[in-house]
């Protein structure tokens, strides 16, 4: 038993301590956990109250002026402060020290334990680590989404309920503008196009009409003629050769005679004293003139006697001229009776063969005085006898003679030679006179007959090329004008294009697409591929026929070569040269019968006919040279455009007007000074501030995309209407979708738009307000003075923060923008208003007809109405610059401008456009049902009945004007018709042009009433009511008018306009009253409207709202009160109750780049914020970076485990302070505003 006691002893210390201490570790661990868990939450609780201590030291002066929390710019002394406080509050746990005693005395006690600690306050031993407190940069308020947050909280409790009802209501308006605008673009397009179509036809109809001129079209027996003289060319040509070849190749120099006067006769002379008979040689028919005989000569005398050589020489030399003078004796030709003289005579003297005979005569004579005066004188020989003696075989001779026998055989011989002469030359020198005095080598006549021929056929040939190659000319213009207008042809795309525009389903019930639907059903009827087709063939078939005719007239050659070709005589002359030779044209016989056998061999068989002029075409069917002879269509459409007077044979073309008063002159001048008004209207003023903002040193805006805020510039002429379009499309794009549903993002944005408005300056914020509250100071939504000295920017602040460029680069750009709006609102209007659109017709038909029609009245009308709508934008302009409101969408009382002004300003007779009588900027009607729409319930209801009073003649104007609009769509419809019927006319005057319009307005009516009740439908109802007045006592009062305008065309435009203008403003009056006759559903449904809006009244101005859509829009779009209000809305009507001044047309720009690029209109908003805040005194360094909305704290707290720290519910890390592992909380929160 001792021994069992002995090895049990220390077993109970075993056990308890077996037992103790995983009790005693499990104890520890359930108090750690415990711990750790309050440790927690002490730590999170004094994180939030740091928090919230670090979130009171925000920038009060940033509260105060934008009414934005954020913490101070500099908190780097407070959050020093806040880990103290942080670690005092973890440390406390806020349990005092004496509390903190009393807790643990009293747990000790119950332990059965006693206590010594003199310092238990900190029972969970807690050590603060790490502690960081900090602003969250991405919180500051240069974060798109911060600042929007902060906006929308503030604007909640400040905007009213029915922030911008008005501005809401007239965003509907905005949704169809660019397509509206865009009709205007593609109907300027299709008769722009239709332009070029005249022009072609304008040209085509130059060159027909040339071809009208010509000879074979005036006279019917014209290529009769012509083919009477080819038939005779052959012979003409015949001739002409026989006659040069006969009398006048190379013959004029030779055509003369020198009469020789020669003659020798027997006389006594005295030689020596002594009389002896002697031959004289007399050289002139007087006897007056001789040559000297031998006695003369002093070659041989008494003093020189002459040898037996000298004699010999002498008889040599008289027997050579001898043999000379029987050579040209034996050249001299024999004529007859039968001898052609002027060839014989030609012939003689180009020879010379007369002259040498004659003067080979004198010279022998000369030879014999020589012989005779050496004979005389001869010398004697030393036998003393006469050297005459001597013997020689000389003079052709073998033998030998005495000198005396050669010297008398020639004595002898001269006698009979002497006589010889004497007859011959007598008898041909009178003959040869009389070939002379019978020649006629005058080449003039000849010369005239070959010009006069070569002119004759190039004068037909000249003709018929001419007429080809006018008709040529014509035919490229023809295709050009076949080509526009075919199916598929630039014409017809354009008017699908237009079709296509008119034809979109948002504008379906509009007026614009309505009235240009009816005006796009009878385009160019008149204009058919067909019969320009017919007209290309049938001057093709003339041109191949000229053609043929000239190949004809080509082949009649003579020598080889056209006869067209043988200008002139020389020509004639050099080509009978070439193909018979010159030596054989200079010796040509001379007898008679052979001359002309030779010369009919010569030109027989050279006159060659390839084919014979044909002209039988000239009257065939189809090939008529006479284009009137069966007026196809076109042609006499071409006719009646471009020529004085009915169809016909004359030739006596319109004269276009070009003078700068008239025509295109007038014209272009409407567009150019239209263009240069508007934009000089238009023009933007200079920024008020030369503080700007972009540039500035980091700004929020800094680094983030450029602006994508769509904006427009100041467009004017030809491309006003397109641009516009482009601007407006993609300024609005997608608008209408955002303002389907009054979303939470459209709320939103309207709160952060009208914040903006609020808050900061714009351009004309001084002119309106004085305008809205006279006397009074500018002030933000927090009561701030907004001026040059809060204000950086002053005037041009909102212009930044919706385009972010440089002041006046972003007023070119508001501006533009308006401008633009402006500009597209009018247009609508312009071209909507019966009035304008059908004064502006009655102005182009003149202006048209000067041009010939090669402008369409249509595209002069576009082009008056667009300048006039590009001035009056440029008048809203100015009138938005002096702080005005002007309505969107005008009215009679609201259009400024007149067209009359328009056109004496284009003229040069006026220095500006001259405004219509009584026009307003703004009707107070609409100023004062705008101001309803802005108005809270509450002020609505007071003095209800006066306010239902006043608006209720401003709703029966707009309903009457709505209707107006309709039911003038059908005198658009007349003048387009009666238009149409003249130009038909021209086409084929058989048609009756009244019963041409009359049917085809029934027609159209028809399709106005397709799908409707035509019995409730007010637009068919008002259309048909006009219709009916129309038939009944307008179509020939107005095409009457339309065709004196265009018969006028010289005249002044204003005149023939006006009275135009006239009629159908009579006709537009009377419309006007029928339809408003009392009992009408017209009427009934107007006074239904009136009540059922003023009755909407009590409702507030929601209802109001509500109403006006529905009632003034929906007058054509909506079913109500049994009355069928068509298929879709006219977005005009609200517009036209409505009116905008600068700042509201801002506040939509700003609404539209919240849409396009948020951040970047919110971060600009923070750049303006940040600029004005830093222009506060010792604020120099704001930044909106260091303005957050948001502080961070994190902390590291660490618990002191019992006994041992395990990972079991916290972390465990070591601890600095003993180096042993403590529990670890990690804190991390964010606070913000």
């Amino acid at each position: 038993m001792i021994k069992f006691f002995s090895k049990t002893k220390g077993v109970v210390s075993v056990f308890l301590v077996i037992i103790l201490v995983p009790m005693m570790v499990i104890s520890a661990l359930f108090v750690d956990a415990s711990r750790v868990q309050l440790a927690n939450s002490v730590a999170a609780s004094a994180g939030d109250l740091t928090l919230n201590t670090a979130l009171t030291d925000y920038d009060t002066l940033l509260k105060d002026m934008y009414g934005l929390f954020a913490t101070a710019q500099d908190t780097d002394d407070l959050y020093e402060k806040l880990e103290d406080y942080y670690k005092t509050c973890i440390t406390s746990s806020g349990v005092s020290s004496d509390d903190a005693d009393s807790y643990v005395n009293q747990i000790m006690s119950q332990l059965g334990l006693a206590s010594d600690n003199k310092n238990t306050n900190d029972i969970l031993n807690m050590q603060v680590t790490d502690f960081t407190v900090s602003k969250r940069s991405d919180t500051s308020l240069a974060n798109a989404s911060i600042l929007k947050n902060q906006v929308v909280n503030f604007m909640k409790y400040r905007a009213p309920i029915n922030t911008g009802l008005g501005f809401l209501t007239s965003l509907k308006s905005f949704t169809t503008l660019s397509k509206q605008t865009e009709l205007v673009d593609k109907r300027t397009e299709y008769y722009k196009e239709q332009q070029t179509v005249m022009e072609a036809a304008h040209e085509a109809w130059k060159k027909i009409n040339e071809y009208n001129k010509s000879e074979f079209v005036k006279s019917d027996s014209y290529f009769s003629n012509m083919k009477n003289n080819f038939n005779g060319y052959e012979n003409e040509y015949k001739n002409i050769a026989k006659k040069i070849i006969k009398d006048l190749y190379d013959t004029q120099s030779y055509s003369g005679f020198t009469n020789y006067s020669y003659s020798i006769e027997k006389e006594n002379i005295k030689i020596n004293g002594e009389e002896k008979e002697e031959a004289v040689f007399y050289t002139n028919s007087a006897k007056t003139s001789k040559l000297d005989t031998y006695d003369k000569l002093t070659d041989y005398s008494d003093k020189k006697k002459a040898t037996a050589e000298n004699i010999k020489d002498k008889l040599t030399a008289y027997y050579d001229a001898y043999d000379s003078l029987k050579t040209a004796e034996n050249n001299l030709p024999e004529y007859n009776g039968n001898t052609y003289g002027l060839q014989f005579l030609v012939q003689v003297n180009r020879k010379s063969l007369y002259k040498n005979w004659v003067f080979s005569m004198k010279t022998l004579y000369q030879k014999y005085s020589e012989l005779k005066n050496a004979y005389e004188n001869a010398a004697t020989n030393d036998s003393g006898n006469s050297v005459t003696g001597d013997y020689y075989a000389i003079c052709g001779e073998s033998d030998s003679h005495p000198l005396s026998y050669y010297y008398e055989k020639y004595m002898n011989d001269f006698d009979s030679l002497a006589a010889v002469f004497n007859n011959a030359i007598s008898r041909y020198n009178s003959t040869l006179q009389g070939y002379a005095n019978n020649a006629d080598t005058n080449t003039d006549s000849t010369a005239n007959k070959i010009a006069e021929l070569y002119n004759q056929i190039n004068g037909y040939r000249t003709t018929i090329s001419d007429a080809k190659s006018n008709l040529e000319g014509a035919i490229p213009y023809l295709n050009s004008v076949k080509e526009k207008i075919k199916a598929d042809g630039s014409l017809k795309a354009k008017e699908a294009e237009w079709k296509e525009s008119a034809s979109a389903s948002d504008l379906e019930n509009t007026t614009m697409a309505k009235q240009d639907l009816a005006e796009i059903n009878n385009l160019s009827s008149y204009l058919r591929e067909g019969d320009v087709d017919n007209l290309i063939n049938r001057l093709n078939n003339i041109i191949s026929h000229l053609g043929d005719m000239l190949n004809e007239i080509d082949s009649y050659t003579f020598f080889g070569t056209p006869i067209g070709e043988i200008s002139d005589y020389t020509t004639f002359t050099y080509l009978l040269s070439q193909n018979i030779g010159d030596n054989e044209l200079k010796n040509v016989p001379t007898d008679s019968s052979d001359l002309e056998n030779q010369a009919n061999s010569w030109c027989d068989g050279r006159f060659s006919i390839g084919s014979a002029v044909d002209v039988s075409w000239e009257n065939q069917s189809g090939t008529q040279a006479n284009l009137i002879k069966d007026k196809l269509e076109f042609y006499s459409y071409l006719y009646t455009h471009f020529n004085v007077g009915d169809v016909s044979t004359s030739t006596e073309e319109k004269t276009e007007d070009t003078s700068e008063k008239n025509g295109k002159g007038l014209y272009n001048s409407i567009k150019d000074k239209s263009k240069s008004n508007a934009e000089s209207s238009a023009k933007t003023p200079d920024a008020k501030s030369n503080n700007e903002i972009n540039g500035q040193a980091d700004l929020p805006s800094a680094g983030s995309s450029e602006s994508q805020t769509a904006a427009a510039s100041v467009s004017a002429g030809e491309s006003a209407a397109r641009d516009t379009s482009d601007s407006l499309s993609s300024m609005f794009s997608g608008l209408a979708d955002k303002i389907v549903n009054m979303a939470t993002e459209l709320r939103d944005n309207l709160y952060f738009s009208e914040y903006v408005m609020g808050m900061f300056s714009y351009d004309t914020i001084e002119k309106e307000n004085e305008k809205q509250h006279p006397g009074t100071t500018v002030k933000s939504i927090t009561g701030m003075p907004i001026n040059s000295d809060n204000n950086h920017a002053y005037g041009s602040e909102i212009e930044y923060i919706i385009y972010g460029g440089s002041n006046s680069g972003n007023l070119v750009k508001a501006y533009g923008s308006i401008y633009g709006i402006r500009l597209g609102f009018n247009l609508i209007y312009a071209f909507s208003s019966s009035e304008i659109r059908e004064t502006a017709f009655a102005m182009a038909a003149p202006i048209s007809a000067a041009t010939l029609g090669v402008i369409p009245a249509p595209l002069i009308q576009a082009g008056i109405i667009i300048g006039l709508a590009c001035c009056e934008s440029g008048l809203d302009l100015a009138n938005l610059k002096e702080g005005e409101k002007v309505p969107l969408f005008k009215n009679k009382k609201t259009w400024q401008l007149s067209i009359s002004g328009l056109i004496n300003y284009a003229k040069g007779e006026a220095a500006d456009i001259a405004k219509e009588a009584g026009a307003k900027v703004i009707d107070e009607g609409q100023k004062k049902l705008s101001e309803f729409l802005d108005m809270t319930d509450e002020e609505l209801s007071k003095d209800i009945e006066a306010k239902q009073e006043e608006i209720s003649g401003y709703l029966e104007y707009s309903y009457n004007t709505l209707i107006e609009r309709h039911a003038n769509t059908a005198i658009q419809k007349l003048t387009t018709l009666a238009n149409n019927a003249i130009e038909e006319y021209a086409v084929n005057p058989s048609i009756d042009k009244v019963n041409y319009v009359s049917t085809a307005l029934d027609n159209w009516l028809e399709e106005e009433g397709n799908g409707v009740d035509k019995s409730t439908d007010i637009s068919y109802i008002v259309k048909s009511q006009a219709v009916s007045y129309i038939k009944q006592n307008c179509i020939q009062s107005v095409i009457t008018a339309i065709e004196e305008a265009g018969k006028n065309a010289q005249g002044n435009v204003n005149d023939i306009a006006g009275e135009l203008n006239t009629v159908l403003s009579r006709v537009r009056t009377h419309i006007t009253q029928e339809i408003k006759k009392a009992g009408s559903k017209v009427s009934e449904y107007k006074t239904q409207m009136i009540n059922e809006v003023k009755e909407s009244m009590n409702e507030g101005a929601s209802k109001l709202k509500e109403t006006l859509n529905s009632k003034i829009d929906g007058i054509f779009g909506n079913t109500d009160a049994g009355v069928n209000l068509s298929k879709d809305s006219d977005n005009t009507g609200v517009a036209s109750l409505l009116s905008f001044s600068y700042s509201d047309y801002l506040r939509l720009f700003l609404l539209i780049g919240l849409y396009t690029n948020e951040e970047g209109v919110i971060l600009r908003t923070a750049d303006a914020i940040q600029v004005n805040m830093a222009k506060q005194p010792n604020r120099s360094d704001f930044k909106m970076s260091k303005a957050s909305m948001y502080v961070e704290l994190s902390a590291t707290v660490q618990v002191k485990p019992t006994l041992l720290a395990l990972p079991l519910f916290a972390d465990v890390k070591g601890n600095p302070k003993d180096n042993t592992n403590w529990y670890t909380i990690e804190y991390k929160n964010i606070k913000g505003y």
